[in-house]
């Protein structure tokens, strides 16, 4: 009869732990869901902004910055069929 009580006792708190210990990860679980929803969002708003960033008079500008500059022609350098070039140290 003591055996059954402290068996039945034994098992009561065993259930109540697994209880709790699964709320606690499902909220962990929740949690987790919650800030990668976050993250994502946080994302398309930075991509939406490196869009913005990169409109044509700041790629202007920046090639300015870097020394290019613009040209005006084009001028092509014809290579006879068999040459062979050898680059020299």
């Amino acid at each position: 009869m003591i055996l059954n009580c402290v068996l039945i006792i034994f098992l009561s708190a065993l259930c109540v732990f697994q209880i709790i210990k699964l709320s606690n990860e499902n909220y962990l679980a929740l949690n987790y869901k919650k800030r990668i929803e976050e993250i994502y969002q946080e994302n398309r708003e930075l991509k939406i902004l490196l869009s913005q960033k990169r409109t044509f008079e700041d790629l202007t500008l920046k090639a300015k910055e870097l020394g290019f500059e613009p040209i005006e022609k084009i001028h092509y350098v014809k290579v006879s069929g068999g040459a062979v070039v050898k680059r020299e140290k």
